[in-house]
C-alpha cells in the first residue's frame, strides 16, 4: 500500500483534497496529465448517476507496476488508456470506478488491450486528447456505416467532442457544420478552432429552411441538453439519414440507447445501426460506448501528425491544487475548450 492524494467530489459540486492509500492490485499508473470534459461536469452537477467519487477518464500516466499483467508494457513508460473496460462496458474509469485525478490509478487486467505507449516526441499534455479523439474516430466509423450518402453533415455541440469531430472532418476533407451558440461560434473562430464557414448558430439551425438539410447529424451535447439536441437533430436530418448519438439520449426511444451498447469497444467491427422513427421521419440511429485499440492507435497517429490542429483545442492547463481551488463557475468557463490538469506541475 502506498500513501497517495486524490481529488474527490462531494455535494453541491464541491471538490476536496484527500489523502489515503492506493491499492496495489492490478496495473498501476501514476497519472501525469488528466483531461476534463463535459461528462465530468455533468457528474459533478448531478445530471448523471455515475458513482465514482474521483473523476477523470482521459489520462496519460506512467506505468509503475504491472501487477502480474501479461501486457507488453514497460515500467516507467508513459501510456494512454481507453476509459471503458473492453470486457465489461459498465466498468468505466472516472464513472463507475475511481478516476485519474489521484496519485495512482489501479486498473484491472481487462484494460490491457486499451493501454498504449505514448509515441516519442508527443507532448503528454497533447496525448491526453488521445482517448476523446479515439471516441471521435469511433463516431466517424459509426457514421460511415450508417450513412449511405454523407455529402453534408452537422455536429450539434461546440464543446471539446464537437471540435474533435470537426477537426477529424477537416483532416478527412469532409464538409461538416458545427451548431453552437451565437456567442461561442465567433470565439471558436477567433481561437482558430473553426473557420467562419464551419459553424452556424443554434437559432439559425432551427430555421425551417434547414429542415432535412443534412445527410447525417452527430449529437454531442451535455446531458441536460439531450432532449433539445435530439429534437433539433431529428429536424436537421434528411429522411433515411443518420443520427450518431455520441452522447446519450436517456429519455429517447429505447433503440437509441440500445444501439450505443451494441457498439462497444470496437465490436462489432462494422458498427451497427437501427432504424427508428422520429416524428414523420425514419432514420438510422447509431452510437457507441468505449473505444478499441485501433481507435487509440489512429488517435495517436493523428496527434503526432497534426499537433497544431489539436493543440488549439487545449485552452487551459492547471496544477491539481489550482483546479481544486477554483469555484464551480470557473472550473467550466463559458469560453474555453479542453482543460487539462497537469499533475507534474504541482
Amino acid at each position: 500500500m502506498t500513501e497517495h492524494w486524490a481529488i474527490s467530489r462531494g455535494a453541491n459540486e464541491a471538490l476536496g483534497w484527500t489523502t489515503g492509500r492506493c491499492s496495489q492490485g492490478g496495473i498501476i499508473l501514476r497519472p501525469a496529465a488528466v483531461g476534463l470534459c463535459g461528462t465530468d461536469r455533468d457528474i459533478m452537477a448531478g445530471t448523471r448517476s455515475d458513482s465514482a467519487a474521483i473523476l477523470g477518464h482521459e489520462v496519460v500516466g506512467e506505468v509503475v507496476s504491472l501487477g502480474g499483467s501479461s501486457a507488453s508494457l514497460v515500467l516507467g513508460s508513459l501510456v494512454i488508456v481507453g476509459s471503458v473496460n473492453p470486457v465489461d462496458q459498465d466498468d468505466i474509469i472516472g464513472h463507475s470506478r475511481p478516476g485519474a485525478l489521484q496519485h495512482c490509478l489501479s486498473l484491472s487486467s481487462g484494460f490491457e488491450s486499451v493501454i498504449l505507449p505514448v509515441p516519442s516526441g508527443l507532448d503528454p499534455l497533447l496525448a491526453v486528447l488521445a482517448e476523446p479523439l479515439a471516441s471521435a474516430l469511433y463516431a466517424w466509423e459509426a457514421m460511415d456505416a450508417a450513412c449511405a450518402v454523407a455529402s453534408r453533415l452537422a455536429i450539434l455541440g461546440g464543446g471539446s467532442m464537437g471540435l474533435l469531430l470537426a477537426t477529424v472532418a477537416r483532416i478527412r476533407g469532409q464538409a461538416a457544420t458545427v451548431v453552437t451558440s451565437a456567442a461561442r461560434g465567433p470565439w471558436l473562430v477567433e481561437q482558430g478552432c473553426l473557420d467562419v464557414a464551419e459553424w452556424t448558430s443554434i437559432d439559425e439551425a432551427r430555421d425551417e429552411t434547414l429542415d432535412g438539410a443534412f445527410d447525417g447529424v452527430f449529437v454531442c451535447s451535455r446531458r441536460s441538453d439531450a432532449d433539445r439536441s435530439a429534437t433539433l437533430a431529428s429536424r436537421l436530418v434528411a429522411p433515411g439519414g443518420a443520427i450518431d448519438f455520441v452522447s446519450a439520449w436517456p429519455d429517447g426511444p429505447p433503440e437509441a440507447s440500445a444501439i450505443r451498447r451494441e457498439n462497444a469497444c470496437g465490436q462489432p467491427s462494422t458498427p451497427a445501426f437501427a432504424a427508428i422513427t422520429l416524428g414523420t421521419k425514419t432514420i438510422r440511429a447509431t452510437g457507441h460506448r468505449g473505444v478499441a485499440r485501433r481507435h487509440l492507435e489512429r488517435a495517436l497517429i493523428l496527434l503526432s501528425t497534426y499537433p497544431g490542429q489539436f493543440q488549439r483545442l487545449v485552452s487551459r492547463i492547471l496544477a491539481p491544487r489550482e483546479f481544486v481551488s477554483l469555484p464551480p463557475e470557473r472550473r467550466w468557463p463559458a469560453y474555453g475548450t479542453k482543460t487539462v490538469v497537469s499533475i507534474r506541475r504541482q
